[in-house]
C-alpha cells in the first residue's frame, strides 16, 4: 500500500485498532487486516473470521472508490457471522448488515466498487 492510501486511513486508526482486536484473536488483529474508511458503526456485536494468510490491509472497507457516489465511507451492523477468505474491497456509501442467524461469507478478491448493500 502507498503512502497516500496508508494516509487516507490515518483519521480512523482508532476506530481501525478497535474494530480489529473486538473481532479477531489477537495474533490477527494485531497485523490491522481490516482497514475502514469514514466507518458507521451501529451493531459491533456477533463474529468475524478470515481464511488464509492474514496481512494489514488485506480487507477494506468503505473506500472512496468512484467519485460518482457519496463519499459515506461503510455502515456495519453485525450481529451475526461474517467470513472474509481472503482479499476483500467494499467502495464507499455501502452497508453491511447481518442478522442475529445471519452468516455473510465473501470469497477471496471480492469487490464491490460503490453503493454495495450486503443484508443477511
Amino acid at each position: 500500500m502507498t503512502l497516500k492510501g496508508i494516509l487516507r486511513f490515518l483519521p480512523y486508526i482508532h476506530k481501525i485498532i478497535w474494530f480489529n482486536f473486538h473481532y479477531l484473536p489477537f495474533d490477527q488483529a494485531i497485523k490491522l487486516p481490516i482497514l475502514l474508511y469514514r466507518p458507521n458503526l451501529k451493531r459491533c456485536k456477533g463474529l468475524v473470521e478470515i481464511h488464509g494468510t492474514i496481512r494489514t490491509g488485506m480487507i477494506k472497507l468503505g473506500i472512496y472508490i468512484v467519485s460518482t457516489y457519496p463519499n459515506k465511507g461503510i455502515v456495519w451492523e453485525n450481529s451475526g457471522k461474517i467470513v472474509f477468505d481472503g482479499k476483500c474491497t467494499i467502495g464507499n456509501n455501502s452497508y453491511l448488515s447481518i442478522g442475529k442467524h445471519g452468516i455473510m461469507s465473501f470469497g477471496d478478491g471480492f469487490c464491490a466498487t460503490a453503493d454495495f448493500r450486503g443484508i443477511c
